[in-house]
């Protein structure tokens, strides 16, 4: 570009920008006062959280004696299916959303596979006979469970410790349970 060319572009957009600059000033407040009253709006309904159908405790409690996986628990519950991982505890997946596109709660904590490939589900920290309870959220998680799965919730409680009672000097209880299980009969 030549010099007087360039010179007289400069000029002109130095002339148009005072112009632009009233032209806008003198428009925009009309402009600004049509567009910005917005109509009052009620948005009313219910929460998208979607608690599904949890398995009894009497349900939980006949399970517990017959395995070490406590996802394994969750089998009956509608929309959730269970992707074996070896003998200590199953990948849950709710809705075919599965790994970290679930979150896991065990007391109050979120747990992930410490593995990339997912060998220590965050179910297998919990044992079934230590379970008080299991919960499904199926769907976008609320933010007082943390939010940020779009598959759902496992939230997973430990059963409350038992004390002794003040003064007593000792607590005597306990629990015995068992089960066996057999790859195909083999001896």
């Amino acid at each position: 570009m030549s010099a007087p060319r360039y010179a007289r572009s400069v000029a002109l957009i130095s002339l148009m920008s005072p112009l632009a600059l009233a032209v806008a000033a003198e428009v925009s407040p009309k402009a600004q006062a049509e567009y910005l009253q917005l109509p009052d709006t009620l948005v009313q309904g219910q929460s998208p959280v979607e608690v599904a159908e949890q398995p009894s405790a009497e349900r939980i409690s006949s399970l517990i004696p017959a395995t070490s996986d406590t996802a394994s628990l969750l089998r009956d519950v509608p929309g959730v299916s269970l992707n074996g991982a070896g003998g200590f505890s199953s990948l849950p997946a709710i809705r075919g959303l599965s790994n970290d596109r679930l979150r896991i709660k065990v007391d109050g904590m979120d747990l992930v596979a410490s593995c990339p490939n997912h060998m220590n589900p965050a179910l297998s920290y919990v044992a079934p006979s230590n379970l008080g309870m299991l919960q499904v959220l199926a769907g976008i998680t609320p933010v007082s469970l943390g939010g940020d799965s779009i598959g759902g919730t496992i939230v997973a409680q430990s059963q409350e410790p038992v004390f002794a009672a003040a003064g007593a000097e000792s607590l005597n209880q306990g629990e015995v349970g068992g089960f066996w299980r057999s790859n195909n009969d083999a001896r």
